[in-house]
């Protein structure tokens, strides 16, 4: 049995109102939409760290268009685990610098295992998620 501190949930189960509508996308025509009718960003699993910049750029004056804020309409994006924990805190700061305001870590699946098939126990992703969260998660929070 494995315990997590500081692990969260949201939306809660129940949320007056209903729960945050948040849209993925980031064509000009999704960016409008999403400002025009969203609570939020949720960004496609492959989108590059480098791309957040541009994305928060075009985002903000649609926002403003609409009447909201950008200061806290919540931008999330997630980056794929990896042991090769410089890179991934490379990502992650990218990812934050550009305004980003909910990170992720999704844990590499078949998808992402092409070049390196290597299949791993749930002891080894574990070990993996233990690492980031003490040697990248601690930094950046």
């Amino acid at each position: 049995t494995e315990h997590v501190d500081h692990l969260s949930m949201k939306p809660k189960p129940f949320t007056p109102g209903g729960p945050p509508i948040l849209y993925g996308g980031d064509s000009d025509v999704a960016v409008d939409r999403m400002a025009r009718l969203c609570d939020g960003w949720i960004a496609r699993t492959r989108f590059k760290p480098e791309d957040a910049e541009a994305f928060v750029s075009r985002l903000h004056p649609a926002l403003k268009k609409y009447g909201k804020d950008p200061d806290t309409f919540p931008l999330q994006a997630t980056v794929t685990a990896s042991h090769d924990l410089e890179d991934l805190s490379t990502r992650f700061a990218t990812f934050i610098d550009a305004g980003v305001t909910r990170l992720g870590i999704h844990l590499p699946g078949i998808h992402d295992m092409e070049a390196d098939p290597v299949r791993m126990s749930v002891d080894d992703h574990l070990e993996m998620m233990r690492r980031i969260r003490q040697d990248v998660w601690a930094s950046l929070v």
